[in-house]
C-alpha cells in the first residue's frame, strides 16, 4: 500500500496522493501535505497579489520557473523521503518560490 512520504498515511486515508516522477527514490505527497506546505509558502511569502495578478493561482503553473519549482519540490521530497538532511533542498526550494509569489509577472 502506498503512503504519504511526509504524514505516512496510507492512499486509502486521503483524497489524492502524489508520486514523484522519478522512479528511484520514489516519493508520495498526499493532498492534505501538500496543503501544508502551501501554507508555510504563502506564510513566508505572503499571498498573490490579486491586483497584480487577476488570473487565478493556478495561472502560476504557466509562470516560466514553474518547471524549476517542481523539480525542486522533487527533489526536496525525495531528499526528506529517504529520512536524510534536506535544509539545503528546502532552501534552494524558497529561493525559487519567491520570485513567483513577490513579482508573479516576472
Amino acid at each position: 500500500m502506498l503512503r504519504c512520504s511526509f504524514c505516512h498515511k496510507s492512499e486509502s486515508d486521503v483524497r489524492k496522493l502524489i508520486s514523484s516522477p522519478s522512479d528511484y527514490p520514489r516519493a508520495h505527497i498526499c493532498d492534505e501535505c501538500v496543503r501544508v506546505c502551501a501554507t508555510v509558502v504563502i506564510g513566508e511569502f505572503g499571498p498573490i497579489n490579486e491586483e497584480r495578478n487577476p488570473q487565478s493561482r493556478e495561472s502560476l503553473l504557466g509562470h516560466p520557473m514553474a518547471f524549476d519549482l517542481i523539480a525542486l519540490v522533487e527533489q526536496w521530497i525525495t531528499r526528506e523521503a529517504s529520512g536524510r538532511e534536506a535544509t539545503e533542498e528546502l532552501n534552494n526550494l524558497r529561493a525559487c518560490a519567491k520570485p513567483m509569489f513577490v513579482n508573479p509577472d516576472a
